[in-house]
């Protein structure tokens, strides 16, 4: 039986022993209504959820900063494109108090609804 969200011990934080993105990568993959990537880390399917419109991948920090590489950028892009989806990259940052914090999402201007600039 699964436990409330409520009632579920804290998981560990980015960088400690025993953290997982997984509860992350299901609540995004909730909100986006699509589904985690088994294994996206080392599998055959890269990038951590796939909805109908959007290919995503997922990242957590510490840090008070996060860098994106156009590397990264890249393959996520052409991954999406091939899919037949548009990349996203979502970078949560944990707030002091070992609490997670907001997510943002980077998405290219140009998959953004036209009526939403």
């Amino acid at each position: 039986m699964k436990l409330p969200r409520w009632s579920r011990p804290e998981r560990p934080v980015p960088g400690s022993p025993g953290f997982t993105s997984k509860p992350g990568e299901r609540d995004l993959a909730e909100k986006l209504d699509g589904r985690r990537r088994a294994m996206s880390g080392a599998g055959d399917l890269p990038f951590d959820v796939a909805s109908r419109d959007w290919l995503v991948d997922s990242k957590e920090t510490k840090a008070k900063s996060y860098s994106v590489k156009r590397d990264l950028m890249d393959a996520l892009t052409q991954r999406a494109v091939r899919e037949g989806r548009r990349p996203m990259l979502t970078v949560t940052f944990w707030d002091e108090g070992n609490q997670r914090g907001e997510t943002w999402a980077l998405v290219r201007l140009d998959d953004l609804p036209k009526d939403s600039c």
